[in-house]
């Protein structure tokens, strides 16, 4: 399949994971706003198979987990779950309430639109 990659100041593929078939990856950055804030941030990609061998493409739009920190938790850890439907990224430190946090997220492909992924 194609490469999955981002510029290297975002911190791409700093924590990854996958899923039991190996057909789904998340992956937790760093990722810069328009307003120069830096947010912790991943994205999920699923292997297709087309006419010409393999491609990566990107599940629903990027999830943003929040504000980053000042201390060392530049990129979020992430985890998936057996088919890639289950999404979860930790941090342990939270700006908004000085803890670390988790968080979780499920696939809805319920709509003809792009799938999203919702807060569980």
């Amino acid at each position: 399949g194609n490469r999955i990659g981002d510029e290297y100041q975002r911190q791409f593929g700093f924590s990854i994971d996958i899923n039991d078939d190996g057909t789904m990856v998340v992956t937790g950055f760093t990722d810069e706003a328009k307003n120069g804030n830096k947010t912790r941030s991943l994205r999920v990609f699923q292997l297709y198979t087309e006419f010409d061998g393999y491609r990566w493409n990107q599940v629903g739009e990027t999830i943003s987990a929040g504000a980053r920190s000042e201390r060392y938790c530049d990129a979020p850890s992430v985890s998936m779950n057996s088919d890639g439907t289950v999404v979860a990224f930790g941090s342990p430190c939270d700006p908004s309430e000085d803890t670390g946090s988790v968080q979780v997220f499920q696939l809805d492909r319920s709509s003809d639109e792009i799938p999203s992924w919702n807060t569980i």
